[in-house]
């Protein structure tokens, strides 16, 4: 499953073209509130990668031809990487959120972020979206315990080119 779409722009005269590619992995696809959080081997529910291409005119090379310049940049956005649920129910528009604890290691979790240092490099960042106050506490469970884990993940991980992974920014809504 994925998107594809190309563009052809004209920005201030110049030739810009822009690609946007979305694949949505094929381990621990789900519907939203049936699929949450991370699996025993590290793959987040509803995980999409997003690759963004442009390439605009860029002037002239050496002989007269036309130099295109190329910019690509991928984002993953998926499931909290963390063991929780929600139970889905037509009598609340907010279902109440599960986190199960029987990961204190943080292992599934250091299996996702392992495999992304692996597949794109250092450094991997994570945008926090999850809400930091709330009057009654959801979301903010998963966030203490989402910035628990990176800690911990940063303090124990060995990254292949000596970089550290990512800590958390942002703030604001959940997925």
């Amino acid at each position: 499953h994925g998107a594809f779409k190309h563009v052809p722009l004209s920005v201030f005269g110049r030739n810009v073209d822009v690609t946007l590619i979305c694949r949505r992995s094929r381990h621990f696809a789900g519907t939203r509130y049936l699929k949450r959080g991370v699996s025993e081997s590290g793959y987040v529910a509803n995980e999409v990668e997003t690759e963004q291409v442009v390439e605009a005119d860029g002037g002239y090379a050496s002989g007269g031809a036309t130099r295109r310049l190329v910019s690509a940049h991928v984002q993953v956005r998926g499931s909290i990487p963390l063991h929780w649920s929600q139970e889905a129910s037509a009598l609340s528009p907010k279902p109440d959120i599960v986190l199960h604890r029987n990961d204190p290691l943080f292992v599934a979790t250091g299996l996702h972020m392992r495999r992304l240092v692996t597949r794109y490099g250092n450094p991997v960042a994570c945008l926090n979206l999850i809400k930091a106050v709330e009057r009654k506490p959801r979301e903010m469970i998963l966030r203490r315990e989402l910035q628990a884990a990176i800690y911990q993940l940063n303090e124990q991980m060995d990254f292949p080119d000596g970089g550290g992974g990512g800590g958390t920014e942002g703030g604001g809504e959940g997925e």
